[in-house]
């Protein structure tokens, strides 16, 4: 027989989809508030229980300096479904319905819509408008859009297509959306594809006393704690063991299709935990409002520009692409995600997206991340801006500039003793301050106001009980105790 019928006989036998899978499938993964201890790699609190992101973690590259792109939901997701900082096209509320993402700036799913040649797909939260603005309307083929126990969908469990539809549930949402999201590569298993899976844990309403994912999560005790806040504490582990699973079933869904080695996968939370008390955030004045995430030792929170607020749990896999074992301590954003999405599938980064491409550095292929723009980031009544692992941070009336490779936990404000750097710094930040639209700037308060001889921002809160997390220096990888409502040293104004 010639070789060239040889060669037709071959294809004719070859499965229908093998041309499909030379184009790499992308999963974006974001959970709601998990905090930067949450994640069992980070080894600061043994009770976590995240095996299966611990190993996709360790199997890739582990991001010890991921970053959200906003410290509340809406304007972070906007970020990200965007590939720019949202102030920038004046999105910086955190209302679903009353700022939803503008039409005129195109998603990432409407972008490779616009390519071609991908199956576009979203499960679990979207808060970034309904009706018209729902994922249905911005690029996504596939839909099961809900965060507690109602969703709109269009297709079902088993991968099949429905005509759209509302429809309720009674069980655990984090494990209906990963049910929901395998379902999805089931449907999909066959073509290239993009999944945006936005899990809803552990953010509030906590996790059922009732749930089987809180009644078999062992009991916890925590040094400076109580039996409230331990509970708690457990029922907010309780819900990221959850989402841990949920992203397991993604990973037998791929495994099952021999997708695994095709498939990058990206995953962050969306911003640091929710507090437990911190009077200036509107409604958490109480326990009431805590999900039971923690983000010791960071300081700040969900709702602050500290390192709380915004550094998050953050990894990347792809099995035989990027390397195993690798732990990057280069300043990486969920904005990087966008753009690294859009150029590995053949698109070329826009000049107003915020993000860069760092699969050259999970890669190998690079060994520095070149970043043209600094990170920013703009909310509430304070800005900042972060170059080389130096941060500078307008809050309130104060200004204050960190070295967060010596002071992760932002105690000393080195404005003085970096007078050069320092007003370098602060002229990069006025500069990307001054740009935004107005709707899109924080109100900051002047007069600017300076914080006096100290080399102290804040110190240790006082009390009798020792808090590891303000201990500094804090050596990453040694279990910290949990400190109880954090008091304000007098004097500090923040």
């Amino acid at each position: 027989m010639k070789s060239s019928a040889l060669l037709l006989l071959a294809l004719a036998v070859l499965p229908f989809d093998t041309a499909a899978a030379t184009k790499p499938n992308v999963i974006i993964i974001f959970s709601d508030d998990q905090g930067y201890t949450d994640f069992g790699i980070q080894r600061i609190d043994p009770n976590v229980q995240t095996p299966v992101m611990d190993q996709l973690a360790a199997e890739g590259a582990l991001m010890k300096n991921g970053y959200s792109t906003a410290p509340q939901c809406v304007p972070s997701r906007a970020g990200l479904m965007s590939g720019r900082v949202q102030n920038t096209f004046g999105l910086r509320g955190n209302g679903d319905s009353d700022e939803p993402l503008p039409h005129e700036v195109p998603t990432l799913a409407e972008r490779l819509k616009k390519l071609g040649g991908y199956r576009t797909g979203f499960v679990g939260k979207w808060h970034l408008g309904r009706g018209e603005h729902a994922p249905a309307n911005r690029g996504f083929d596939d839909y099961v859009d809900g965060v507690l126990y109602r969703y709109d969908a269009n297709f079902d469990l088993d991968g099949k297509a429905t005509p759209p539809r509302s429809y309720t549930i009674t069980g655990n949402r984090v494990q209906h959306q990963g049910q929901a999201a395998a379902a999805f590569i089931e449907k999909n298993h066959a073509q290239p594809f993009f999944l945006y899976l936005g899990l809803y844990g552990p953010h509030l309403p906590r996790i059922g006393k009732d749930d089987p994912y809180y009644l078999q999560f062992p009991k916890v005790s925590y040094p400076n704690s109580t039996p409230e806040l331990d509970d708690i504490r457990r029922q907010g582990l309780a819900l990221i063991k959850a989402v841990d699973d949920a992203i397991g079933e993604v990973m037998k869904k791929l495994r099952e299709h021999g997708l695994e080695e095709n498939t990058l996968i990206l995953f962050a939370s969306d911003n640091g935990a929710q507090p437990k008390y911190v009077e200036e955030v509107k409604g958490a004045d109480t326990l009431k409002k805590w999900d039971g995430s923690e983000n010791v030792p960071l300081r700040g929170e969900k709702g602050t520009l500290w390192e709380g607020g915004m550094k998050v749990p953050m990894f990347a896999h792809w099995k035989n692409h990027i390397p195993a074992g690798q732990i990057i301590t280069t300043a990486i954003s969920t904005l990087d995600f966008t753009a690294t999405t859009l150029k590995l599938v053949g698109g070329e980064i826009p000049p107003e997206f915020d993000g860069v491409d760092i699969l050259p550095l999970l890669t190998g292929k690079a060994s520095e991340l070149q970043r043209p723009k600094d990170l920013f980031w703009d909310w509430g009544d304070g800005i900042a801006l972060q170059r080389d692992g130096w941060k500078i941070h307008r809050f309130g009336k104060k200004l204050a500039l960190f070295n967060l490779k010596e002071d992760p936990n932002e105690f000393f404000d080195l404005q003085r003793t970096e007078p050069e750097r320092f007003k370098t710094m602060e002229a990069a930040l006025m500069a990307r301050y001054n740009a935004l639209p107005e709707q899109g700037k924080s109100k900051l308060r002047p007069p600017l106001r300076t914080q006096g001889e100290s080399r102290y921002v804040i110190g240790a809160p006082r009390g009798t009980a020792p808090d590891e997390r303000y201990r500094f220096p804090y050596h990453d990888g040694k279990p910290t105790a949990y400190p109880l409502r954090l008091q304000r040293p007098a004097g500090d104004a923040r």
